[in-house]
Parts: C-alpha cells; structure tokens; sequence
C-alpha cells in the first residue's frame, strides 16, 4: 500500500531538508514524498531541488499563494492510496509510518500521533504522549475539543473524494483553524478516526519562533476554532453552512461579535498572543507580547499578572 506523504514549505531553509530526510528513512518505505514550495523567499526552493532520491516529487508556486492553496495542490499531486501531513519544519519518527498504517489498518480511515514540541535547536519543550484513542470519544466531543496534531496525521484517499479537502475561502477572512473545520466534516461524514501512541513521541512539532510572532497578526486568527464550530453548528441543523450557502453575512455577523472583546480592549490581543508563545515554549517573545500589554492598557492588573508569570515561568 502505497503512503503519499505531502509537505508545503515557505521559508523553511533551516529545518527543510531535516525534514524530508526523517521520511526518506522511513521503517515502511513504499511512499512518495510530494514537496510544493510556496514561492519561498529564503533558499528553501534550492535546498529541496537539490535532493536526489526518485521518491521525491517537487513543485513550486508562481507565486505565495498560502497555505490552504498548497495543501489542496499536494492533495491532487498524490498518488497513494493513503496521504500523510508533514510539516517543513517538523521530523518524523523512523516508525511513525509503519505503526501509523498498523493503526489505521484496524478499521479507521484517520490516524494521528502522540507528539512532542521542539525547540529550533531540537532540544524537547514539552510531550504530548497520551493522545486520545477512543473512537467513539473523538466522535462525540471533537465538536468540543480538537483532539489532532494535524501534521502527524494520515487518512485514506477516499475521504478526499467525499469530504474535499481545505476550504479556501477561509483564508480571505483570516481564519486559521480549516485544519479543525476538515476534521469537523470528515467526523461528520461518520469516518473513524483516532490517535496512535507510542512510548517515545513519534511526531516532533518545530515551535519557530519567527512563524509564531509573525502568524498571529489579527484577532480573528484567535478565534478559529470557535468560527469554524459555528459552520458546524449550521451544518448540524441538516443545512448547509455559510460557506456551503456562498452567503458570508451570518458568519461576518458572528466574527464581529467575537472581536468585541478584542476591541473594547486592544491589551488582549498581546494577551492571548503571550500565552500561546509561552504555551509554545518561546518565553522571550511571550515576555515581550506581555509587556506590550502592559504598555496598551498598564491600569489593567491582569496584564501585570501575565507579564509576571511568563518571567516567572521563564526563570524557573
């Protein structure tokens, strides 16, 4: 059975070719790895050119066209039966393939993986070994909680063909979560799906502090997960979302409503963005979100307190 493993890359020059490598010396190696290059500004185009393995096929973009885009090009370029995420910045344990279509070969069509955070340096920050497995659980509270590190994932080709792939026209609105609105979809489509775990993480999550910084730039990309819960809420009354629907006035409606809070208080932005940075490891630019916090609304005690703890936390 042959895997497709598929890898957008921007700007990734540093961890690129790691990555890939982590895949060719895969334990199963019936794969192909489809690599497309979004127009990347760095050198990362001229690192995954250069590498020489007939198991790799590379593409570039004209130009960035961003992620959704990319993904949905990798998905039509693969030729496996069975697809898996790899990020650019990310490694793969030697095994992650092989016990991944152990797991899936039980009766499921999407499997992921325990993970563990790593620094640009690959030094570990934190371990999520204990994923969850119970079928009927992910299908009953995914609604709630989204229980997938999207990259380690692998599924079947055939939820392509039913569910589609990510929806672009999140992009535009700044939505960031078409990742959660996927897995939404699929479980709504009745497709089993679970997590595999493994005494050693079998999936190592890059935290990069650039993309991090840098990624959060509007509040809206805060509130991903709550948007694309309402899309499945219109869904879950037998009709079709807004986007389904090609009608946006109720979801805009919505997203206005969640930034209120955003804008009768400008220091909460630098909040949230601080506690994300801290949950990813990268202390000094949560320490610095924090600060700018501060700076916005200083008679606000709450943002001390947030300064405090990442410098606390960043100590000790």
């Amino acid at each position: 059975m042959r895997v497709s493993v598929i890898i957008p890359v921007y700007n990734a020059s540093n961890f690129i070719e790691e990555s890939i490598v982590s895949i060719l010396n895969q334990t199963y190696n019936n794969l192909e790895v489809i690599v497309c290059d979004d127009h990347s500004t760095d050198g990362s185009w001229e690192i995954v050119s250069k590498i020489d393995d007939e198991r790799i096929k590379v593409y570039r973009n004209s130009s960035n066209l961003g992620y959704q885009k990319t993904i949905n090009f990798l998905f039509k370029k693969a030729g496996g039966d069975i697809i898996a995420f790899q990020d650019a910045d990310d490694v793969s344990h030697c095994k992650r393939l092989e016990l991944q279509l152990e797991g899936l070969n039980k009766g499921l069509d999407l499997i992921g993986t325990n993970y563990a955070v790593i620094d640009p340096k690959g030094n570990i920050i934190r371990k999520q070994l204990n994923q969850e497995e119970n079928t009927d659980r992910i299908q009953g509270e995914l609604i709630k909680c989204n229980f997938f590190q999207k990259p380690s994932i692998m599924f079947r080709r055939e939820i392509l063909k039913r569910v589609g792939g990510f929806r672009e026209q999140l992009q535009p609105l700044g939505i960031i979560s078409e990742d959660y609105d996927w897995l939404l979809r699929i479980n709504e489509s009745g497709y089993k799906m679970s997590n595999i775990n493994y005494h050693q993480p079998l999936y190592l999550y890059r935290s990069v502090g650039t993309a991090m910084t840098k990624g959060f730039k509007n509040p809206t990309q805060f509130l991903g997960h709550d948007i694309v819960r309402f899309l499945a809420k219109e869904r879950g009354n037998s009709e079709p979302d807004s986007i389904e629907k090609n009608d946006l006035s109720e979801l805009v409606r919505y997203i206005n409503e969640l930034k209120i809070p955003f804008e009768e208080d400008p220091s909460l932005f630098y909040r949230k963005k601080a506690e994300n940075l801290m949950f990813s490891g990268l202390n000094k630019e949560a320490i610095l979100n924090s600060f700018y916090a501060v700076k916005e609304r200083p008679w606000y005690f709450v943002n001390w307190r947030t300064l405090q703890y990442c410098i606390r936390k960043s100590l000790f």
